[in-house]
């Protein structure tokens, strides 16, 4: 029996229409579903002071915490591969301290009120160096003064 080649040609329409279909929606969905997956696992910063995290360091070792203090003595410097970074001991109010490491470049004085957020860990390796008791900091916010503080 011989078919005609139109109805090879609708057949092969069909084919192409539906592999079209799977090549534009798979990706899609795939991204989709991946964001849902990555959407749901994702925490929030724990609200911490830098007591808290010096006297509790094993349960907020590689966690996202968020906390408020002072900087003391900013350095800022420079990896192998010139990328800039700063660190600094952040001070609480009990005049504890913690270290702070952020990738990146942020005008910041001596005595400057800040909010960090970012992992903290309690030994961090980079390179030949081992930083002890820091924050990986991914975010460092200015502390705004009010009008009260300036009259």
């Amino acid at each position: 029996m011989k078919t005609s080649g139109f109805a090879c040609k609708e057949k092969d329409k069909g084919e192409n229409r539906m592999k079209r279909f799977f090549l534009v929606y798979s990706p899609l969905f795939l991204l989709v579903f991946a964001t849902f997956l990555c959407g749901t696992s994702i925490q929030a910063a724990t609200e911490a002071t830098v007591e808290e995290i010096m006297a509790d360091k094993d349960s907020h070792d590689g966690k996202e915490v968020s906390l408020f203090g002072v900087v003391s003595t900013p350095r800022f410097k420079a990896s192998r591969h010139r990328k800039p970074y700063m660190t600094f001991p952040l001070l609480g109010d009990s005049g504890s301290r913690i270290n702070i490491l952020f990738w990146g470049d942020i005008k910041l004085k001596t005595g400057t009120k800040i909010k960090v957020q970012g992992v903290y860990r309690k030994m961090m390796e980079m390179g030949k160096y081992t930083f002890r008791d820091v924050i990986e900091a991914s975010e460092i916010e200015k502390e705004m003064k009010t009008q009260e503080e300036n009259p």
